[in-house]
């Protein structure tokens, strides 16, 4: 497996898991119109994405760092993860394919090279 574009993969992922969860609350003022609960359940949903992306990349980076690349161990985590990173750049791409919001296809766009990426490491 690449660890280099893993680490790049990795280091992008959390990247966008630390700003996606850091604009939380302006990202949710246009929900401002909504009722209470749903804007609790916009809010809960939109955090738990963020903290989801970071979890992802801080795991492949402890992995990179602390396992052995040749173990069957190493291989499952970073195939998980894999499957994982293309779930949500599928995912993101079938919700957003008809979005106007220009920072949704950046980030449909993110995650699609990243799942590239994750791809990548774990076939090389």
């Amino acid at each position: 497996m690449s660890q280099t574009v893993l680490y790049i993969g990795a280091s992008i992922i959390t990247l966008l898991g630390i700003v996606h969860f850091v604009s939380t609350k302006i990202a949710t003022k246009e929900y401002a119109i909504l009722p209470s609960d749903l804007q609790k359940e916009h809010l809960v949903q939109w955090t738990v994405v963020g903290l989801a992306l970071v979890f992802v990349g801080v795991t492949t980076l402890l992995a990179l760092v602390m396992g052995n690349s040749d173990t069957k161990t190493f291989s499952i985590i970073v195939i998980s993860l894999t499957v994982f990173t293309t779930a949500i750049a599928v995912t993101g791409t079938i919700i957003y394919r008809k979005s106007k919001m220009m920072p949704h296809k950046i980030v449909t766009g993110v995650l699609i090279v990243i799942s590239i990426l994750y791809i990548l490491g774990a076939i090389f």
